[in-house]
């Protein structure tokens, strides 16, 4: 019987070197004896290989992000102790230690992490996290077999693309000043000019991108076990134009979807794009289907509403996507950085302010 992994109960270590093993021509031998069955990740989403799609909430996806917050917040020994034989047989908690001392001699501390995806292929579900240090981030290949065991694990840097670098406009200063794109206090869940909190970095169309979702009073984005999206704190609020100016085009009709599923067909799902003028257009996405009030054409001042936010497109849960580019078509031109008119940031105002990561922003009134 042949297995969808030629290592399917081997360990998937990669170092943290920049660069998986097959590829590297001064890597030692690694542990694994293939590699994972998921893609070499990306700027954007890792993209896994064809399988049996799981709710990126589930069970699975919560212990794989328990385990990197271990891992890096000094359980690393218990995490393998608790690990398969084959793992153990495979690596010594000695060298397993050493990885995840490399790591973070190379990045830091661990400030956050983010499950990007997950695939499943009986007896093994792999939950690709995000992990965000303070100089850096890693994606972490988390295999788990039926029991919550894990029987693989893959840490490795986001392929091309750097911690830190120059974007294709990181000079430029907008023309316009720009507000929240919403109502209320919004948590920066991606943003700013580090790949570590952002992202988009490494994406020249959406480099200086935002993703916005709302968070209570307890830290958590959603209520209960947040397996819905209605469960989610950010759904269904009001989404207003960040500056006046024309709405170029909507797309309205785009199903909204369960946490299991990810459009891959229309990634931003339903969207609006306006032109502020100065070659400067705001793109606001995975909005709610059938939400849109404006049409293409109309003209619309900051603050007026555009719809509500919803779980359309390539989307892991309820959230608001924007950034400003400098064409008016997705895909093409490339990202802008945004100016921001004073906001209250983590509760202070602040007259020219930066959010980033880890930010709370809102539009004083």
């Amino acid at each position: 019987m042949t297995r969808p992994w030629v290592s399917l109960a081997l360990p998937l270590l990669g170092l943290g070197s920049g660069c998986a093993p097959a590829s590297c021509p001064d890597a030692k031998p690694p542990v694994l004896l293939s590699a994972p069955p998921g893609p070499t990740p990306a700027p954007e989403l890792p993209k896994p290989a064809a399988s049996t799609a799981t709710p990126p909430r589930s069970k699975a996806g919560e212990l794989a992000t328990s385990i990197v917050r271990r891992l890096h917040g000094g359980e690393a020994e218990a995490v393998y102790r608790g690990s398969s034989g084959e793992f153990q047989k495979a690596i010594s908690l000695e060298a397993f230690l050493g990885v995840i001392r490399d790591v973070e001699a190379a990045v830091g501390k661990l400030s956050d992490t983010r499950v990007l995806d997950e695939s499943s292929a009986p007896p093994l579900t792999t939950v690709w996290v995000g992990g965000f240090f303070e100089r850096g981030a890693r994606n972490f290949s988390v295999a788990l077999d039926e029991q919550g065991v894990i029987q693989g694990l893959w840490i490795k840097r986001f392929a091309d693309a750097p911690d830190t670098g120059k974007g294709p406009a990181d000079d430029y200063v907008s023309k316009n000043d720009y507000v929240v794109p919403a109502r209320g206090a919004w948590y920066v869940s991606n943003g700013g000019p580090e790949r570590s909190g952002n992202i988009h970095v490494g994406n020249r169309q959406q480099w200086y991108a935002f993703d916005l979702d709302r968070r209570g009073a307890d830290g958590k984005d959603a209520t209960g076990d947040g397996a819905k999206p209605e469960q989610h704190l950010a759904w269904e609020q009001p989404v207003v134009a960040p500056a006046d100016g024309q709405v170029v085009s909507v797309v309205n009709g785009v199903p909204d979807h369960g946490l299991d599923y990810r459009d891959r067909y229309v990634l931003p799902g339903n969207f609006v794009v306006i032109d502020h003028g100065s070659s400067e257009f705001s793109f606001l996405a995975h909005l709610k289907k059938d939400s849109i009030l404006v049409r293409p054409g109309q003209r619309v001042k900051r603050g007026q509403e555009l719809g509500e936010v919803g779980n359309s497109g390539n989307t892991s849960g309820p959230h608001l996507h924007w950034h400003v580019g400098s064409e008016s078509e997705i895909g093409r031109g490339h990202g802008l950085p945004i100016r921001f008119a004073p906001l209250l940031v983590n509760g202070s105002r602040v007259e020219a302010p930066r959010p980033a990561h880890g930010d709370t922003i809102e539009t004083p009134r």
